[in-house]
């Protein structure tokens, strides 16, 4: 095990009180680490247990603890498993209410532009966008049509949830990222895999200065491990008009926003999630236009 752990970290030596933040181990990292572990050692790893375990010499403990296994290894439970996780079993009519005002103040509030409209040709993808403002996930549904929009689900922080009884039905995701690492993966590939869309922030917040942020991993080992394409999305002026230090929008604006629809990009031709994360912030960083509404 610790012959395996030198290997993973390329360190010379393994200390006893190091923890996963002195590896640069996230989440994501975290479940690599799981599924490394489970190939080699032939073992099933729970990874919410090996997430509370906070130094190397636990790591090695529980690792050391667990008995040979033939089951399923994590990537398979996580992409290729049983489907628990079904779409609304409805379409809430009430929802067509929402998009219908949505759609109207992108275009007569805002003036919302929407860019290359021939490239969002929506077919069981994998959206992702930079994440500026609240008012996102409303400019990608300007972008859309009706039809795509009933079959599309976006992925939220369960700690913002409080914006569902303002949208009231909208078809979102709300994922309780402390509590459970696999959770947004399992979901997602289960709609992924039942012909849904799922829309992705890579960043995973809102930008604080609307800067675009490193983009996480998380969203392009989706895209890999269940081999979807990808349409890379960038929005303009939402920060302008709805930053995250504000508590309200500003309505009927001097202020404007673009939402550009890119190529779709194959995860398959990418050999790493890292070189397909780069190809995605890149496609999506060089349509961002930060003078859009200086007046």
């Amino acid at each position: 095990i610790i012959d395996l752990l030198k290997k993973k970290f390329r360190a010379k030596t393994i200390y006893t009180r190091q923890t996963y933040a002195d590896f640069d181990i996230d989440s994501l990292g975290l479940v690599d680490l799981a599924v490394y572990f489970e190939e080699n050692l032939s073992i099933t790893i729970d990874v919410e247990k090996m997430k509370s375990i906070q130094t190397m010499d636990a790591l090695v403990l529980y690792l050391a603890g667990l008995e040979k296994s033939g089951g399923n290894k994590l990537t398979d439970r996580l992409f290729k498993g049983d489907i628990t996780e079904k779409p609304l079993p409805f379409f809430n009519p009430f929802l067509y209410f929402w998009i219908a005002l949505i759609k109207l103040l992108c275009i007569f509030a805002w003036k919302v532009e929407v860019r290359n409209p021939e490239n969002l040709d929506i077919k069981n993808n994998i959206l992702m966008s930079n994440h500026t403002s609240f008012l996102d996930l409303l400019f990608i549904i300007r972008a859309m049509k009706v039809r795509d929009i009933k079959n599309s689900y976006a992925i939220g922080k369960k700690e913002v949830d409080v914006i569902k009884y303002v949208f009231h039905g909208m078809p979102v995701i709300w994922i309780d990222y402390a509590k459970n690492t696999n959770e947004v993966f399992k979901r997602s590939s289960d709609l992924l895999r039942q012909g849904k869309t799922i829309m992705i922030f890579p960043e995973g917040k809102r930008t604080d200065t609307g800067t675009m942020q490193q983009f996480k991993h998380g969203a392009a080992y989706l895209a890999k491990n269940i081999d979807r394409e990808i349409i890379p999305i960038t929005i303009n002026g939402a920060y302008d008009i709805w930053p995250p230090h504000k508590t309200f929008p500003e309505i009927f604006t001097k202020k404007r926003g673009t939402i550009t629809i890119g190529k779709k990009i194959r995860p398959s031709e990418f050999k790493t999630v890292e070189a397909l994360t780069e190809k995605v912030q890149k496609e999506i960083a060089k349509e961002i236009q930060p003078d859009l509404n200086k007046f």
